[in-house]
């Protein structure tokens, strides 16, 4: 853990006033009498420590591992005080760990520091008694806290800072304020934090058992659990922002854009995309299964907009009752009161009948007709008589003489034929005579 780090954590006062010269505060630092020390503590070479029940000495500041105080096994320590009898409780050492000056330190059982455990790295702080990747988000002098029996600043990640209060030999640190020893030690006087729980403490300043133990997402303050700060990841995930994508931090806060959008394209779920065309809703008609339907502007179909009957067809998005003949655009024409298909055009000339008959059955039109030549009763049919030629005007080619496949009735081998100009009919020759041809398909 470097100086620039401490000082980007709001620390480095906090260790000028906690570890002095590499002892304990630096108002005990240099005692030469056991009276100048607190708590019990006795002076051992110009330092308040405590007499541990296996002849050693247990410190109160953790081992920096460089000079400092060695933060020894803590036994059963004797009492002596200047403001009454005080005992000090039977401490086990290595009991947990906690931040200290932005790395992990041991502490005992007493709530009392002992030599580091992990140091932290540059890229790295303390917070909640382990090293942690990232910036330093912890609040300087968040809260206060009892530490050694005085009074010291705590950062929002439980970090000790600089001494707030030094209270007197004849006080303990309760509830984070200096409180007079009392003479008699009455349990369960006050509570305190050690271990990162809430321990009672006698009216002696002694500690005692476990009042309330803090959840994993909490640490002690002020004899109370408190919950941690949140710790926001970085470009966590993306939103939509003002026409663009941002970034947003895991605590739901928007950062920098991620991505800007185009002149034409919209932000939805974190994408810029280009938005759909505006349709506007019953724009045109069209024919669709034999009904008219709405259209809107983009061109998609929409409800029914009128049902056709079984007299009418669908043209250009309307029910219309059709013209008997009507000019499918493929040669050929529909008689749409017989169901029957005409040839639109004649042959191109006269032909005898087996020719005729040969030139209909090779028809291709495209749909699946069986093609021939008509009757008498089919041509007499569809001949319109207030035209000049018989044949329907929707039907071209030549207007002569034209083969039927019906027979003549005197049993003779000749077939009607009509002149379809001069309106009259007539026995042809099958074999001698050319007539024209026009098929009929069904």
């Amino acid at each position: 853990m470097t100086l620039d780090r401490l000082l980007g954590v709001g620390l480095f006062s906090g260790l000028l006033a906690v570890i002095g010269c590499g002892s304990e505060k630096a108002s005990e630092a240099g005692c030469q009498t056991d009276d100048q020390c607190k708590e019990g503590r006795i002076c051992v070479e110009g330092t308040c420590v405590y007499p541990g029940s296996d002849g050693g000495y247990s410190g109160v500041t953790p081992s920096t591992g460089n000079g400092g105080t060695t933060g020894g096994t803590a036994g059963s320590n004797g009492s002596s005080s200047n403001g009454g009898n005080t005992s000090q409780p039977s401490c086990t050492t290595h009991d947990s760990q906690s931040c200290y000056l932005g790395d992990v330190y041991w502490m005992n059982s007493c709530g009392e520091w002992e030599e580091q455990a992990i140091d932290c790295t540059d890229t790295q702080y303390c917070n909640a008694g382990a090293c942690v990747e990232g910036e330093a988000q912890c609040d300087a002098q968040a809260a206060k806290t009892c530490y050694s029996d005085d009074v010291y600043w705590l950062d929002s990640c439980g970090n000790v800072g600089e001494l707030f209060t030094d209270c007197s030999p004849t006080q303990y640190c309760q509830d984070s304020q200096c409180v007079e020893m009392a003479s008699e030690c009455t349990p369960h006087a006050s509570k305190t934090c050690s271990d990162g729980d809430v321990y009672w403490r006698d009216s002696c300043g002694s500690l005692e058992e476990i009042a309330e133990n803090c959840s994993s997402t909490q640490y002690c303050n002020n004899a109370d659990c408190v919950n941690q700060p949140l710790s926001c990841t970085p470009h966590a995930s993306t939103i939509c922002y003002d026409g663009d994508i941002y970034w947003e931090n895991s605590c739901g806060e928007r950062e920098g854009v991620a991505e800007s959008c185009g002149t034409d394209e919209t932000c939805e779920n974190a994408r810029c995309i280009v938005p759909e065309p505006s349709c506007n809703s019953h724009s045109t008609r069209i024919c669709y299964d034999g009904d008219a339907y709405w259209q809107n502007s983009c061109g998609d179909r929409e409800d029914i907009s009128e049902n056709c009957s079984n007299q009418q067809i669908c043209q250009n998005g309307r029910c219309q009752t059709p013209p008997r003949f009507q000019v499918l655009g493929d040669s050929t024409v529909r008689d749409n009161q017989t169901g029957l298909f005409w040839q639109e055009e004649t042959s191109p000339t006269g032909l005898i009948f087996d020719q005729a008959t040969t030139y209909c059955n090779s028809l291709d039109s495209g749909e699946t007709l069986q093609w021939r030549l008509p009757t008498k009763s089919e041509i007499l049919e569809v001949m319109q008589y207030e035209n000049d030629c018989l044949w329907p005007l929707e039907f071209g080619g030549a207007c002569d003489w034209f083969w039927t496949q019906t027979p003549c009735e005197d049993n003779s081998p000749r077939l009607e034929a009509f002149h379809l100009l001069y309106r009259v009919e007539d026995c042809r020759l099958p074999d001698n005579d050319y007539v024209y041809a026009r098929c009929l398909g069904e």
